[in-house]
């Protein structure tokens, strides 16, 4: 059941992927489209997961040259592009990685002209998906995780590096010995020990007056 049901998906998103997108043109006059019953198919694109690459198909080459209105629904009014379309020149079509319903025509002046078009997928962004890159894909919560732990390692790193600074201080703080008696009291035992010396001295004296 399961080998089925994989199997299916495969096939829809296969489908999915190679369903061809249709680009319109109408003519443009003045700043403003004319309005036919329906407009024209200029070329189709689609996406071959295969070869991870757009296929472009069934380019129109009976228009006359001159300037168009491109659109991706054949009954809009609006044009997601004003194009001057010519015979002799080439064209790339280019297209959105990410949403393939954006697309621009550019002029291509590195060939011959013959209103050859080439597909080119935007180089800053990422090709559509293919089915067996859902089996690599990477949920923004795992991700999540492995910035916090980064984070978090960093944070370690930084605190591991501060607390030994910061202990050596306390410690070093701690080791300082504090001033003796003696240091703290010098000047009171000198006073003292010259008071001691006067009253001795007096007594001295007045004894041996007394002896004479």
């Amino acid at each position: 059941m399961l080998l089925k049901s994989s199997t299916l998906i495969l096939c829809l998103s296969f489908f999915v992927f190679s369903e061809a997108t249709k680009i319109y043109y109408k003519p443009f006059v003045l700043g403003k489209q004319s309005a036919p019953a329906q407009a024209n198919v200029l070329l189709e694109y689609n996406f071959i997961p295969e070869s991870s690459s757009f296929m472009i198909s069934n380019r129109d080459l009976s228009f006359v040259d001159g300037k168009y209105c491109l659109s991706l629904d054949s009954k809009a009014e609006d044009c997601f592009q004003i194009a001057d379309l010519k015979h002799d020149q080439d064209y790339d079509l280019v297209i959105n990685g990410k949403n393939t319903k954006k697309v621009s025509l550019k002029n291509n002046q590195h060939e011959n002209g013959s209103f050859n078009i080439s597909a080119v997928v935007s180089s800053s962004l990422e090709m559509p998906k293919t089915p067996l890159d859902l089996l690599k894909k990477t949920t923004k919560k795992y991700e999540d995780l492995k910035k916090n732990k980064k984070q978090a390692s960093r944070n370690n790193i930084k605190n591991n590096i501060a607390k030994p600074v910061h202990e050596e201080l306390e410690n070093v703080e701690k080791d300082e010995e504090e001033p003796s008696f003696m240091a703290k009291n010098w000047r009171y035992l000198i006073v003292g020990f010259l008071i001691y010396k006067l009253v001795s001295g007096g007594k001295t004296a007045t004894k041996e007056t007394k002896k004479d």
